[in-house]
């Protein structure tokens, strides 16, 4: 869905005519979902990535012992030198894979064709339990996170919020979450900065979950004013475990979006 929001002749953007969620009377959920697993790859390789032992990256002190390993099998301290070459060859395919995902936020995204929902504004007491993949901020500092617990909400002025936690957890029983990213992380953005919307399946651990992928225009770079001085198109994928919460996300952004289709979605 190419976005380029218009004032509508009723003062507002989005269409005239849209409906109130019908699940306003649902209970809402207020628990964080758990964090998901290391079930696979990609979610193993992430996990690498954030897991500390004693204030040191678990992955940096794998990659050091295998670097030792190494080097010992070159010299032929055990065994042939091929041993040396073998465990040089898988350190690099390994480190390939590592940046390939890392650089995908260790998830890949397929979109897909579905029905569009009717546009519904979703009660701004109502929030829905999500995974939020992307760049998240807080205090002015920005970090990128795959599949964090947290929340979609939109406010009384229709500016939408993901509300996410990252949780101090064990990992691997041996190590933790990197210390400095525990806690309160936050995406912010208006309909007239959203771009596109797509809907698909995303791919982290075993199961894939419905997904809507937002690329929407934030700000990158403020000026010593507080001022944005750089903006750039970021892409966030909010994941449900139910398809029906994803379906309401998708109504309550489309209530904004007037005359306008989402790619990856047919209307009905």
């Amino acid at each position: 869905m190419q976005i380029n929001p218009q004032t509508s002749l009723n003062g507002h953007n989005g269409p005239a005519k849209v409906t109130v969620s019908p699940h306003a009377a649902k209970p809402r959920q207020t628990v964080f979902l758990d964090d998901l697993p290391a079930s696979n790859w990609r979610s193993f390789l992430h996990h690498l990535k954030v897991a500390q032992v004693v204030g040191t990256s678990l992955l940096r002190l794998i990659t050091i012992i295998w670097i030792g390993a190494t080097f010992l099998g070159l010299v032929g301290a055990f065994g042939g030198v091929w041993i040396g070459v073998l465990l040089l060859l898988a350190l690099i395919a390994f480190y390939v894979q590592f940046f390939i995902q890392r650089r995908a936020d260790f998830v890949r995204f397929a979109a897909q064709t579905s029905s569009q929902p009717t546009p519904a504004i979703l009660p701004v007491q109502d929030k829905v339990a999500i995974y939020v993949t992307g760049e998240c901020s807080v205090e002015g500092k920005r970090r990128r996170f795959s599949c964090l617990p947290g929340f979609y909400r939109t406010f009384a002025t229709r500016e939408h919020a993901l509300l996410c936690q990252v949780r101090d957890r064990r990992i691997f029983g041996i190590a933790s979450w990197d210390s400095a990213e525990v806690g309160l992380w936050y995406v912010f953005f208006h309909p007239a900065t959203i771009r596109k919307i797509e809907i698909g399946n995303l791919f982290y651990s075993k199961q894939a979950m419905s997904t809507v992928a937002i690329h929407y225009l934030a700000t990158v770079k403020v000026n010593k004013n507080g001022e944005a001085e750089k903006t750039a198109v970021q892409t966030v994928f909010v994941s449900t475990l139910d398809p029906s919460e994803l379906e309401r996300i998708v109504a309550d952004l489309l209530v904004d979006a007037p005359k306008q289709e989402a790619a990856g979605v047919e209307n009905r």
